[in-house]
Order: C-alpha cells, then sequence, then structure tokens
C-alpha cells in the first residue's frame, strides 16, 4: 500500500515544485556592499577619492584635516543630509543612500561661508552597479 494515499497528487507535486522556488528565492541577488568614498576637509576645499559612484547606500569617510571646525553636507535629488561638526583634526562618518544623478557636496559651516570659500564639489552617482571611480 502506497505511504501517500491521503495526500492529493498535487500537493506533492506543488510541494515539490516549491523547494526549489524558495531555495531560488533566496539566492536571486546578494546584498551589494555600500561603497565608502573617503572626503578630505580643509580650508578651502573638499576633496572626495570618487567622482563617480554607483547608485545605493555611499559610506562617506570624513577628515578634517584643516586647523578650524568643519562639517560635510550632501545635497541633490530632493535630498539634503549633514553630518555632525567635525573638528580639526578629528574624523567623522555620514551614510547616504543616492539615487542616480548629481550631487553637491560642500561644508555648511559659516551660514554658507566656507561653501562660498570654494569647499565645495560634485559627485555623480550611476544606474549601473560598478565601483567607484577615482577622482584623486
Amino acid at each position: 500500500m502506497p505511504l501517500f494515499t491521503d495526500i492529493p497528487r498535487y500537493a506533492l507535486v506543488l510541494g515539490g515544485a516549491l523547494v526549489p522556488l524558495l531555495l531560488g528565492a533566496a539566492a536571486v541577488r546578494p546584498r551589494t556592499p555600500p561603497t565608502e568614498v573617503e572626503v578630505r576637509l580643509s580650508e578651502w576645499k573638499v576633496e572626495v577619492s570618487a567622482a563617480t559612484v554607483p547608485a545605493g547606500l555611499v559610506v562617506f569617510r570624513l577628515a578634517n584635516a584643516g586647523q578650524i571646525e568643519h562639517a560635510f553636507e550632501v545635497e541633490g535629488k530632493g535630498l539634503e543630509k549633514r553630518s555632525e561638526p567635525i573638528v580639526a583634526g578629528a574624523e567623522g562618518t555620514l551614510n547616504v543612500t543616492l539615487k542616480p544623478g548629481r550631487y553637491e557636496l560642500y561644508c555648511p559651516v559659516g551660514s554658507g561661508a566656507h561653501k562660498q570659500a570654494g569647499m565645495k564639489t560634485t559627485i555623480t552617482v550611476t544606474a549601473e552597479e560598478s565601483g567607484p571611480s577615482s577622482n584623486y
């Protein structure tokens, strides 16, 4: 006598088909690691390690190489996010999820005075999932 006589045939077929589907769904796409961009702030410039990055989470590693307090802000595509102030010689981090487009990066300290003095640059975010391109 068959062991599965009380289970309809479609349940066995469906159950057997679901296992590969569920296992395959878990391995569809590995999580993309964040892109890291080194940022050097000093009087009166902002230097970044990448001019172009892929869309997604970007971790800005901030270093204040100047003699006075600075901060870092990312603005564009409806987004405006800034770091806490960073004292001279200190470091910080700013995590931002960016969509494709062009963003302005600058120091917001001094009600825009640092930005006007030259502490600004841009970064381009692509839809491609490639590594960052160097800006150094």
